[in-house]
């Protein structure tokens, strides 16, 4: 894959791996809404899947839509992207869930997935676990927001500590 990049004022380094995005900094009131991800109601995927009438599977646990709670939040990313948001998340895995999920599938390849959406983000709040990306190692950075081709193969990274993120999806 070939690198872009460029420095922007606002937003430190942002670059792209050809279908890959990576902006620096990107929450402006990040500490508000990473307290606001600590104290939300989390749901397992079979706990959301019949609040919402749909069928979906993720390790770890998710909140419901958020888009509408962070209507700045949305608006920027749909800015920043030039994609509509259609859900974001706030999305907790626990460290040994992160862990286990890695060690009981022995390759990378069998361990990613490919979204619905066209395209999905991650907006890293707390932990140590980045992203695996079409083979690439996005590493974590708080307030860090990476936003790819959600067709691509992509899955979170083992971790011992306990995940936090905003997961978007988005057309």
């Amino acid at each position: 894959m070939r690198l872009v990049g460029r420095l922007n004022p606002k937003h430190s380094w942002i670059c792209s791996l050809l279908d890959l995005n990576i902006h620096e900094d990107f929450i402006d009131d990040f500490e508000t809404i990473a307290l606001d991800a600590r104290n939300a109601e989390y749901f397992t995927p079979q706990e959301s899947n019949e609040i919402l009438g749909v069928i979906e599977s993720w390790s770890g646990l998710r909140t419901l839509n958020i888009k509408t709670i962070y209507p700045d939040l949305t608006t920027k990313i749909e800015k920043t992207t030039g994609k509509i948001v259609d859900r974001m998340h706030f999305y907790q895995c626990e460290g040994n869930n992160i862990k286990g999920f890695q060690e009981h599938v022995s390759s990378i390849a069998k361990r990613t997935h490919r979204d619905k959406c066209q395209w999905a983000g991650v907006i890293y709040l707390w932990g140590e676990a980045g992203t695996y990306y079409n083979g690439e190692k996005i590493d974590f950075k708080e307030n860090r927001f990476i936003w790819y081709d959600a067709q691509e193969p992509h899955a979170p990274m083992a971790s011992i500590e306990d995940r936090c993120v905003i997961v978007v999806f988005m057309s």
